[in-house]
């Protein structure tokens, strides 16, 4: 089973009610910002794009009050699946791990992709 770890400082993924409160044309930009922050990332640092099931892992650091721990999953699922490291982000092919949320000393966000 292979694990990768993507380890994104100073960035936290758009929360989901921020996504469900704003302009559609908003949303679109937004989720566009966190896809191209993913992208960039998993290319850096060499993750393969997916070919079976995975399980996502999601730890959330905040400076300040951290988010609910799930807030950050609907834009960053859907990162995952645009930039290829997820085939799909349904039960069929993600299985979600854990989502943390903790205070920290800066914003970061810490993706670990098991295969299964």
């Amino acid at each position: 089973m292979a694990m990768h770890t993507l380890t994104i400082p100073d960035w936290r993924p758009v929360s989901l009610n921020r996504l469900l409160g704003c302009h559609w044309g908003t949303r679109s930009r937004l989720k566009r910002r966190d896809r191209d922050l993913v992208a960039a990332y998993a290319l850096a640092l060499g993750v393969p794009r997916a070919q079976g099931r995975r399980r996502v892992t999601v730890r959330v650091e905040a400076r300040g009050t951290p988010p609910d721990p799930d807030a950050a999953l609907k834009s960053l699922l859907d990162a995952l699946v645009a930039c290829g490291l997820l085939i799909d982000d349904s039960g069929e092919w993600c299985e979600l791990g854990t989502p943390t949320a903790v205070r920290g000393r800066e914003d970061r966000t810490v993706v670990t992709l098991e295969d299964l």
